[in-house]
């Protein structure tokens, strides 16, 4: 005996009706539309949608017969004509406006789940609500509402600046609605956000239910250097000056290639040394070809990133200033062997900048330095000599008065 409401949608011919969409979706022009899953149609305005349906791909829902589709459970009425609906929608798309890479992914748990890969650009308008509550969830149960979208997106590239120190939480209680109504906040930033969202759920969905497993989310590059970091604090001897550039400046170089500009690439590397001998602002100005005033805001752009992106960093780098100026030379002189990382400390945490940093490196520095210039002043007659003393004995970049 048939179910009152196959018979019911018989009435309303509701089934020749679908027999009709679903013949002209496996036409050979709508062969991508197949592999995209149904809420790839569904928009945040929907609602009723037969949500056991969604993460499916179209592909593989029409070929399940549609008495069966309409005798699942929580399907409905109006679910039913909702689905409809969007099989009209996936119809009136152009296969052009279809992006290549939106695809099915590793699930979340036993069903299907939207992912995107991490070099496409997501329209916000193709995530459902449904969607959108469900990696809100996954944030929530996994305790990372007070995570900083700036520390853990792919590329601070693609994050307005002005948002990279809001957190997840700031988000998790908001529908995509409400999110469309904050100022600022259009579709090209919503779907960088959402972009973020979708990537962190991505690794952390399968490990949310873990007991005895934690994950630690943070850059590859900046997990190495914090490693590298702490093993060398514990350590009795100091490094190398080979080891110093492998496991600290290049890993902090890799990740503002990743984050910045080609510009500031290339003036790190020009500060630093790296391609030479270390240059000082009008030196850097004149070979990138940029006037100081930039070259400054390049500077404080370079610090920015490196705090969002290594919140430790400050005090590691702080306590690794003072573990290698007590390894000195005559007269308290920085070791030559630490200069290149004495450059690159300022670069990345310039002492100007800082707050409550008693115990920090430069300020140590600068009271050693005077000491050093009242001796000098006693020993050197001629002020010249002098100061060609203070030029070979302490690194350009330390910022001494």
């Amino acid at each position: 005996m048939h179910s009152p409401r196959i018979t019911f949608f018989d009435n309303i011919q509701v089934v020749p009706q679908y027999e009709q969409l679903r013949a002209i979706l496996f036409q050979e022009k709508y062969a991508l539309h197949l592999s995209k899953p149904l809420a790839f149609w569904a928009l945040p305005t929907d609602r009723r949608l037969p949500l056991i349906l969604l993460n499916r791909p179209l592909g593989e829902l029409l070929n399940i017969p549609f008495e069966e589709i309409c005798r699942t459970p929580s399907i409905g009425e109006k679910k039913i004509l909702s689905y409809l609906t969007l099989l009209t929608r996936a119809i009136n798309t152009n296969v052009e406006d279809v992006p290549e890479k939106i695809c099915l992914n590793i699930p979340l748990d036993n069903n299907a789940s939207l992912f995107l890969d991490d070099d496409v650009f997501l329209e916000s308008t193709y995530v459902s609500e449904i969607q959108w509550q469900k990696w809100q969830k996954i944030i929530v149960e996994c305790g990372l509402q007070n995570e900083k979208l700036g520390r853990l997106c792919p590329t601070l590239k693609e994050l307005t600046r002005v948002v990279w120190n809001n957190t997840f939480g700031d988000y998790c209680f908001k529908s995509l609605t409400e999110m469309r109504e904050i100022r600022t906040h259009g579709e090209k930033r919503i779907a960088a956000i959402l972009k973020i969202f979708h990537s962190i759920c991505s690794i952390v969905g399968r490990l949310k239910n873990s007991k005895h497993l934690v994950m630690r989310l943070i850059p590859q590059n900046i997990d190495r250097v914090e490693n590298w970091s702490i093993e060398t604090l514990l350590k009795r001897e100091t490094p190398k000056k080979s080891d110093i550039v492998e496991n600290y400046i290049q890993p902090l170089l890799e990740q503002m290639k990743i984050d910045a500009s080609e510009q500031i690439y290339d003036l790190i590397q020009n500060r630093i040394g790296l391609r030479g001998e270390t240059t000082s602002i009008r030196q850097a100005s004149r070979i990138l070809k940029l006037a100081r005033a930039r070259v400054y805001q390049l500077l404080n752009e370079i610090n920015d990133i490196t705090l969002i992106r290594w919140p430790n960093g400050r005090l590691l780098t702080s306590l690794l200033r003072n573990k290698f100026l007590r390894n000195t030379t005559n007269k308290q002189h920085p070791n030559k062997e630490f200069v290149q990382f004495h450059a690159a400390a300022e670069l990345f945490f310039p002492w100007g900048r800082r707050e409550d940093a008693e115990d920090d490196y430069f300020f140590q520095f600068r009271e050693i330095a005077d000491e050093i210039m009242q001796e000098e002043n006693n020993e050197f007659s001629n002020v010249n000599d002098r100061n060609e003393f203070l030029k070979d004995g302490i690194p350009k970049t330390f910022p001494i008065k």
